[in-house]
């Protein structure tokens, strides 16, 4: 089974967030489009923290990793018959 890429994931969610802004005028007023409006923003809300995360994360990480490759990078230049 295919995945779907995710830049098709997010422009469905950002053209159905233009939708729900176009046609709010129409059905602001209906009590079930509010609810699902307000629950699609939380929605995105989230998927915005969690790509943050993501984002802190693996920054984080490849902080760490150029750390330990400049170590081993440093203790290869150190050899040990150079003292002798």
């Amino acid at each position: 089974m295919k995945r779907i890429p995710g830049w098709l994931n997010w422009g469905v969610l950002i053209f159905m967030g233009l939708i729900i802004i176009v046609f709010n005028d129409a059905f602001g007023s209906n009590e079930p489009f509010v609810i699902i409006s307000f629950l699609y923003f939380i929605f995105m809300f989230f998927l915005l923290l969690r790509w943050i995360f993501k984002q802190v994360k693996s920054i984080i990480r490849l902080k760490n990793e150029k750390t330990k490759t400049e170590l081993l990078h440093l203790k290869s230049q150190v050899n040990p018959h150079f003292f002798f």
